[in-house]
């Protein structure tokens, strides 16, 4: 792990790899057996540049590992993975951020940023520590990382070392779980979107819902999006949806379109992707998945934050025609609007004439040259000789 800078491990008290790749929600029919060289090779428009896991068997315990992705540190998986067992997950970022997760029997801690002593996050990882009996006697502000690595060893009773990391194990392309559940409080960024609010905030589900589907539905239909179970679900929304039924596999395949995005750039040489598009698509799963999941209120918040135009609105108003918004609700969107009013106000604005030239532009980010540079040219002539 010592030469690794973007990683999520997550370590699973079940042995069978296969019921790991499945917590993930990973493809079984196209699993393989490989090493990190063979993962890489997982990674192409074929599978839509999605996430990979490997699945390390070590005795009665399996350790995942990933190293473009954080599916490991997700509330859902960490859910699914310790249904019946104990889960802990350690992930480090780019930017550097450093992470931690732990589950055992579906209760979730976390995930949270691996804490120092002084942090307000400490009691996170001091309740993790209760849970599973390990000492944290030995914990290091200054190698906090290393620390977390430990911890997880100890837990599982085996080092998370360079050999456990780099071992072959079972290949699985992840079609990512669906988020548990949605937030009901979206974007206020105008008057007419202030009143969606505070309608939305004062009718009953009832009253909402077919409306809202309504509205779901004219997004999908937009995008292209045409699956009869997702549009006979949303016609009467019941609340329940599972990863693994035909509508949630629709969902999850159309929200996983986001990976032809922001997939690892491995194998992205070529790659030729309509990012509007898949950017709307997505956006619709998501209000889809919104709305079945968490109800009419989580899908309008939704939309609000991803969805442009002004005609849905007002239609989305005019389908509530029997709600009537209450004083409450009217003064708390009002404070929204005037927050984001607010915030939008202290935005600084520079004038055209403060701005440099396009030649004092350029002499600004001009390169200086490092030393032992050579132009280009000399560097290809010297792989031509090579």
């Amino acid at each position: 792990m010592s030469r690794l800078n973007n990683y999520c491990v997550t370590v699973v008290e079940q042995p069978d790899p296969v019921r790991v790749l499945a917590a993930f929600g990973a493809d079984l029919d196209t699993a393989v057996r490989g090493d990190a060289r063979d993962e890489l090779g997982l990674y192409s428009l074929a599978t839509g540049y999605r996430p990979v896991v490997r699945v390390v068997e070590h005795g009665q315990w399996c350790v995942a590992v990933e190293s473009f992705s954080f599916e490991g540190m997700r509330e859902p998986v960490l859910r699914r993975l310790s249904a019946a067992s104990r889960v802990v997950s350690v992930s480090l970022d780019h930017i550097p951020e450093y992470k931690m997760g732990f589950a055992e029997l579906g209760d979730v801690i976390g995930p949270f940023q691996v804490p120092r002593r002084s942090d307000a996050g400490w009691h996170q990882l001091d309740a993790v520590a209760d849970r599973v009996g390990v000492s944290l006697e030995n914990w290091s502000d200054e190698r906090r990382m290393r620390s977390a690595v430990e911890f997880a060893g100890d837990i599982c009773g085996f080092p998370i070392d360079d050999g456990v990391v780099a071992s072959p194990g079972t290949l699985g392309v992840i079609l990512p779980l669906l988020p548990v559940s949605f937030a009901e409080s979206g974007s206020v960024r105008s008057d007419i979107d202030a009143q969606i609010v505070a309608l939305a905030e004062s009718g009953s589900c009832e009253e909402l819902a077919p409306a809202v589907s309504e509205q779901v539905r004219a997004m999908l239909a937009d995008v292209g999006i045409s699956s009869s179970e997702l549009l006979d679900a949303l016609a009467e929304p019941s609340g329940v949806v599972e990863d693994d039924s035909p509508v949630g596999q629709a969902l999850r395949r159309v929200v996983a379109e986001q990976w032809l995005i922001s997939g690892p750039p491995v194998g992205s040489r070529g790659r030729n992707v309509d990012v509007r598009s898949v950017d709307a698509r997505v956006s619709a799963g998501l209000t889809a998945a919104a709305l079945l999941r968490s109800g009419p209120r989580a899908a309008v918040a939704k939309m609000l934050d991803c969805r442009p135009g002004s005609e849905w609105r007002s239609q989305l108003i005019a389908g509530w025609e029997g709600v009537v918004a209450t004083p409450k609700a009217i003064e708390a969107a009002a404070a929204r609007l005037a927050t984001h009013m607010s915030r939008r106000a202290r935005s600084i604005s520079v004038p055209g004439d403060r701005l440099p030239g396009r030649e004092q532009a350029a002499e600004r980010t001009r390169a200086v040259p490092y030393a032992g540079h050579r132009p280009a040219s000399a560097a290809e002539s010297d792989r031509s000789e090579s």
